[in-house]
């Protein structure tokens, strides 16, 4: 093979009428030819600043827009968790945790039974019945796990103002289990941060142990 066959299929392009060729290897072996160019750079210092990206500075995300943007692009939170605020109010003793909930060895025990569960509305949607009436579906979702929700037209009219994606509520409703799975069926439904405006944590005070005015 001639050395300038190597070239015919060689489409020459403006950058590299520029270039230098600073090292050609010939591989008889493989009709081939290796070719180390160095490209000069073009622009100027003063002209690489009017094609710099300017960045706006926007500060930190809240924590709840924070959060919501993780769960949506990863799937899962990553720096916390929207019920980290209502830890005292989830873990009062009338609250279930979903995981003991749906716990095998539980299933039985509060099967048929009206439990309470706090957690965030998630993939909430709109469906028609065959009767021509309507019913809420959508997950509920707390720390521990989510259980599927149902809430009929009847209790979404007295709960309407509270049902809404990403809503932080607790659902007082009936436990069933069915062939679709365990399954809470609504009763009502209060907003988490009303509930924690109705807590009013006792303080005791000691007045005992006041130390004596001196002689």
């Amino acid at each position: 093979m001639n050395f300038l066959d190597l070239f015919n299929d060689v489409v020459v392009t403006p950058v590299m009428l520029t270039t230098k060729v600073e090292n050609i290897k010939l591989k008889p072996a493989t009709n081939s030819m290796q070719v180390t160019f160095s490209v000069p750079n073009p622009l100027s210092e003063e002209e690489k600043s009017d094609y710099e990206i300017q960045y706006p500075d926007v500060g930190e995300f809240d924590k709840e827009v924070a959060l919501a943007f993780e769960k949506e692009v990863l799937g899962i939170y990553l720096s916390g968790h929207p019920l980290e605020d209502y830890q005292f109010i989830l873990n009062s003793g009338n609250i279930v945790n979903i995981s003991e909930l749906i716990d095998e060895e539980n299933i039985e025990l509060y099967k048929g039974n009206l439990v309470k569960i706090g957690g965030i509305i998630s993939d909430l949607e709109k469906k028609n019945t065959k009767k021509g009436d309507f019913l809420y579906t959508f997950n509920l979702v707390d720390m521990t796990g989510s259980i599927a929700t149902v809430c009929f037209s009847k209790s979404y009219l007295k709960n309407s103002d509270k049902i809404e994606e990403g809503a932080k509520v607790v659902i007082a409703g009936k436990f069933d289990v069915n062939d679709f799975g365990p399954q809470l069926i609504v009763d009502t439904i209060t907003k988490l941060d009303n509930i924690g405006e109705k807590i009013v944590i006792p303080v005791i005070l000691d007045i005992t142990s006041r130390p004596k005015n001196p002689a």
